[in-house]
């Protein structure tokens, strides 16, 4: 079952509170790496190349500064950066282009937080959870209000939307 960027970081995050302990390693249903591929998922598509990436992400309404960051085994290229949007809201972000299936690790959350959109040959990682002290998934610490939980789901939705709308002509899986 797919589902969005934003209702898989905002189902974890409830389920988080609710349950009072860490999620490390609960699926819970939502993207699919690239390793779940089928031929049907595949379709026709093209990969973005890492200067079309940062083209498409500068016409959003966020900032941005981008690091180097390496290429992922398997991948073509990568895009690695932070992004700064409303209600102070900031989030560390890769982007691993191409159907390889590794992702880019982002500080603190490392590839836990990825998910992969095969039709649209990137997979995308954020640290809206990052590793606690006993290794677990745990909420990010930065985003300490509502507004920037919200936020911080709807630049997810918008980045990776962006790009598979560019990828493939289609929005991602809702």
């Amino acid at each position: 079952m797919d589902c969005s960027v934003a209702k898989g970081a905002r189902l974890r995050f409830l389920v988080y509170l609710l349950s009072g302990v860490a999620l490390a390693g609960v699926a819970m249903g939502c993207g699919e790496d690239a390793e779940g591929e089928t031929s049907a998922d595949a379709g026709e598509t093209r990969v973005l190349s890492a200067t079309e990436t940062k083209q498409l992400l500068h016409q959003l309404t966020y900032r941005y500064k981008f690091r180097q960051v390496a290429t992922p085994e398997g991948a073509e290229a990568a895009v690695a950066g932070r992004v700064f949007g409303p209600h102070h809201t900031v989030l560390n972000f890769g982007v691993a282009l191409g159907h390889g299936n590794h992702a880019v690790p982002v500080p603190r959350a490392g590839t836990a937080e990825s998910y992969g959109y095969p039709r649209g040959g990137f997979i995308f990682t954020t640290d809206t959870f990052i590793k606690g002290s006993d290794g677990r998934l745990v909420p990010n610490p930065k985003l300490k209000t509502a507004a920037q939980w919200r936020q911080a789901s709807d630049i997810e939705v918008k980045m990776t939307d962006k790009l598979c709308l560019a990828a493939t002509g289609g929005h991602c899986p809702p």
